[in-house]
């Protein structure tokens, strides 16, 4: 007898077994995540960031297998996507992870590859942008601040060497070059009494013969500069300087100098003045007189004259003569019928007028 292989004699016999579809609808969003997810699967150069796999940024780089792109450490850079970041080249830095390489600026350098700052220029030299190295400032020049650039000498000032901090001052005596590489001596004639001054030519009245003169020397009393202000020389005849520093003069009207190298002027005595280049005196013309040493000479008033040369004053006119202008040499009778009232006279009063008790001057 055979055995029934199903006790249960109410179950259907061909009734099979089945999965639940809840089951198989979970299974499959499983797997459909999975397939969709790389977990630490993206590329070099991509990271993984919002659920997908996206380009690094500059800055930053992915060697792949990384959950996110990774900052460049200081020093170094990458383009966008890079799968490494290359060191910053001579002449520039990053300072700052996830930064750019960006060139030294003047002042600064980078002598080696991977800088994560530039240094400074020490003083007495510097550079121009992207430097790997600094520059000795050329003579001339000079940079006293660490991470300066170098400029001119100022005024007055030089630098003889390269590779100077602060330039010097020229000393009294002495000018700078154009080059500001040197001083030069002041010329013959000229002087300089200050530091990092200018050479100026000599006043009139002072001198200076030797180059590098600090001050101009007063000329001495009866004498002036030159030109060139180089040497003094003497008064010339007819002039006269009576201070040390001051310039030859005319003598005036009445005074003279006979002699070069004259501090002052002779007075020409009474009836006499000087001639037109004050180098003597002469007598005072007829018609004319000066009474006072150093005078002009004047012409006689009316009713006066000075027939000699050389007089020291006028004649008045005698009684019944008359002297009508100016300058007058000697005095002229009353015509007829006319006489004066008394001498000095410059006109004659006719009888009628005298009789009449006319005063006539």
């Amino acid at each position: 007898m055979t055995a029934d292989p199903d006790p249960r004699p109410d179950r259907p016999k061909d009734r099979q077994r089945f999965v639940p579809l809840s089951l198989l609808f979970t299974a499959l969003a499983l797997l459909v995540v999975a397939s969709a997810t790389p977990a630490n699967n993206c590329e070099p150069g991509f990271g993984f960031d919002g659920g997908q796999c996206v380009p690094c940024e500059p800055g930053r780089f992915s060697n792949g297998g990384a959950d996110a792109c990774l900052l460049c450490p200081v020093g170094t850079s990458s383009g966008a996507q890079a799968s490494s970041c290359d060191q910053c080249a001579p002449g520039t830095a990053n300072p700052i992870a996830g930064g750019q390489c960006t060139a030294c600026t003047p002042g600064t350098f980078a002598s080696e590859e991977g800088s994560g700052s530039c240094n400074n220029c020490p003083v007495g030299t510097s550079s121009g942008a992207q430097a790997t190295s600094c520059d000795a400032c050329p003579a001339g020049t000079e940079n006293p601040v660490a991470g300066g650039t170098c400029t001119a000498c100022g005024f007055g000032e030089y630098a003889p060497n390269p590779g100077t901090a602060s330039c010097l001052g020229c000393p009294a005596g002495t000018q700078v070059a154009p080059s500001r590489t040197e001083c030069n001596l002041c010329e013959p004639g000229t002087a300089n009494p200050f530091a990092r001054g200018l050479c100026a030519p000599c006043e009139p009245g002072t001198f200076a013969p030797d180059a590098g003169s600090g001050i101009c020397t007063l000329c001495p009393v009866g004498s002036e500069s030159r030109d060139d202000r180089i040497a003094c020389i003497q008064c010339p005849i007819g002039e006269a300087n009576p201070v040390a520093g001051g310039v030859c003069e005319s003598c005036p009207q009445g005074e003279f100098t006979a002699e070069t190298g004259t501090a002052e002027c002779n007075k020409c005595p009474v009836g006499t003045t000087s001639n037109a280049r004050a180098t003597a005196c002469e007598d005072c013309e007829p018609g004319t007189f000066n009474p006072s040493a150093g005078g002009a000479c004047l012409d006689c008033r009316p009713g006066s004259f000075a027939s000699d040369s050389g007089a020291a004053d006028c004649a008045a006119c005698p009684l019944n003569t008359f002297a009508e202008a100016f300058g007058s040499v000697a005095c002229d009778n009353c015509p007829p019928e006319t006489l004066t009232r008394q001498p000095g006279a410059s006109a004659c009063l006719s009888f009628d007028l005298f009789d009449n008790g006319f005063e006539f001057p």
